[in-house]
C-alpha cells in the first residue's frame, strides 16, 4: 500500500506539470494537438508505470493524476482534466474512451450544449464498463468521470438556466 500511496504522489505531479510549456514551443498550428497529447500522454504515463499494486493502485494513480491536472500544487486553477483523464481512463479500461465519445458525441449533437455531451459521457462510461467489462473496472472509472462532473458544474449551472454557450450549427438557434 505504502507503494501505491508513493506512486499516487507521483501521479499528481505527474498529472500537474503544465502542458501549456509544451504549447508556447512550438508553431501554433500545433500548439492545441501538442497539448492535448501531452495531456494524454500524462494520464497513460501515470497508471502505466505503476509498479504493482493492481486495480486499487491504478485507480487510485489516476485520480491523482486527474487531480494534479486539475488543482496543481502551485494554483492557477489548472484545467479541466480531459485529456489526463482520457489518457488514464485508456490504460484502465480500453472501453472507457469509446464509451465516453460515442454518449458524449451523441448527447452533443442532439442538445447542442457541449456541457450536456460532456456530463452524459461521463455519467454513461462508468455504467457502460461496468455493465460490460465487469463492475470492478466500472467502478475504476468512477472517481475520474465525478472529477470530470465536477469541472462542468458551473457550466452546467448556466445550460440548466438557459444561458449556457450553445453551438449554433443545429440550425434553430
Amino acid at each position: 500500500m505504502t507503494t501505491a500511496v508513493l506512486w499516487a504522489v507521483v501521479a499528481y505531479l505527474l498529472g500537474a506539470l503544465p502542458s501549456d510549456w509544451v504549447a508556447r514551443r512550438v508553431p501554433p498550428a500545433f500548439a492545441t494537438p501538442a497539448r492535448v497529447a501531452l495531456d494524454v500522454f500524462k494520464g497513460a504515463l501515470a497508471v502505466a508505470w505503476l509498479p504493482a499494486g493492481g486495480l486499487l493502485a491504478q485507480t487510485l494513480a489516476a485520480t491523482a493524476a486527474m487531480a494534479g491536472a486539475q488543482w496543481p500544487p502551485w494554483g492557477g486553477g489548472g484545467r479541466r482534466g480531459l485529456g489526463v483523464g482520457a489518457g488514464s481512463l485508456i490504460v484502465l479500461s480500453p472501453l472507457a474512451v469509446p464509451v465516453w465519445a460515442v454518449f458524449g458525441g451523441l448527447a452533443y449533437v442532439i442538445t447542442g450544449f457541449p456541457t450536456v455531451g460532456r456530463v452524459v459521457g461521463s455519467v454513461a462510461a462508468p455504467l457502460v464498463v461496468g455493465w460490460w467489462a465487469g463492475w470492478p473496472l466500472g467502478l475504476a472509472c468512477l472517481p475520474i468521470c465525478v472529477m470530470l462532473l465536477e469541472r462542468d458544474r458551473g457550466d452546467l449551472r448556466r445550460v440548466l438556466l438557459g444561458t449556457g454557450r450553445r453551438h449554433v450549427w443545429r440550425g434553430d438557434g
